[in-house]
């Protein structure tokens, strides 16, 4: 009996309002614990995102925790979490460009990486249609016919809040993977919700399958270009466009499809 309020004691210290007052430095054995005690998801991605960390992100402890039952929403959250404690580590001075690949903050003559965040790519428009086209016997289904719905991916990002937070003004830097530019990257406007963050973007039809690449001005202007300035090799100064008070994310480079990954660096305007 000792033992199971010692157990609520600690569950209540993590997951309360002021969880990022507890000096509690969270282990993938802490999470587990938690998993298996039937604690609600997006109390876990708060006492994740609200708490010192450290995770191990090998691939044979993501497995362990994803065969015991861990959620694939708080396996991302932990990612997200070991990568920002990572990023706050890489804050280097402003009177050099950053050496390594990334997306980064200019904040008080330094350079701050925004820690990326992997999301996961489902089908969203498309797959209602062709659920209602199954339901009302439509039965010749072309590429022609699914583009003209207009299908989407819709991308999804653990935990409801982005970080850093700065403002209208903050001046970005990007650090492009060889054999990619600037412009390869999208300024992606990211809706809130109580446990995640979405954001979507057009895509195509082609071979049975659904992919593109985000282009500006897709999905109701919440895809958007950006303007940068070249400094060095493989280095841009971002301006960014007007934007309201909101998150929004760099969305790296890629060919974007169903079921599979891509890279966000996400921050809030406030």
């Amino acid at each position: 009996m000792a033992d199971f309020k010692r157990l609520l004691l600690v569950s209540f210290a993590l997951l309360s309002p002021v969880a990022g007052q507890f000096k509690k430095v969270l282990t993938n054995e802490d999470v587990l614990a938690q998993a298996k005690a039937g604690t609600a998801e997006a109390d876990l991605l708060q006492a994740i995102n609200k708490n010192e960390v450290r995770f191990d992100t090998s691939a044979n402890a993501l497995i362990a925790l994803k065969n015991a039952g861990v959620s694939e929403n708080v396996v991302l959250g932990i990612l997200s979490a070991a990568r920002r404690t990572v990023a706050a580590a890489h804050v280097q001075p402003a009177d050099a460009a950053p050496a390594n690949n990334g997306v980064y903050l200019v904040r008080e003559g330094k350079y701050v990486e925004l820690a990326p965040e992997t999301c996961i790519w489902k089908l969203t428009t498309s797959a209602w249609f062709l659920a209602g086209a199954k339901l009302t016997g439509l039965t010749n289904i072309t590429p022609e016919t699914v583009v003209m719905h207009r299908p989407r991916l819709s991308g999804t990002l653990p935990g409801p809040k982005s970080r850093p937070a700065v403002s209208r003004d903050a001046e970005f830097i990007i650090v492009c993977p060889a054999g990619t530019v600037s412009a390869e990257y999208r300024l992606v406007r990211i809706d809130e919700r109580p446990d995640r963050r979405e954001f979507s973007v057009q895509v195509q039809y082609v071979a049975n399958a659904y992919f593109g690449i985000a282009a500006p001005g897709e999905s109701g202007g919440r895809v958007m270009d950006i303007e940068t300035e070249k400094i060095a090799q493989r280095t841009y100064k971002v301006k960014l466009p007007d934007l309201k008070k909101g998150q929004y994310g760099f969305l790296a480079p890629g060919v974007i499809h169903a079921d599979s990954t891509g890279t966000v660096h996400p921050f809030e305007i406030r």
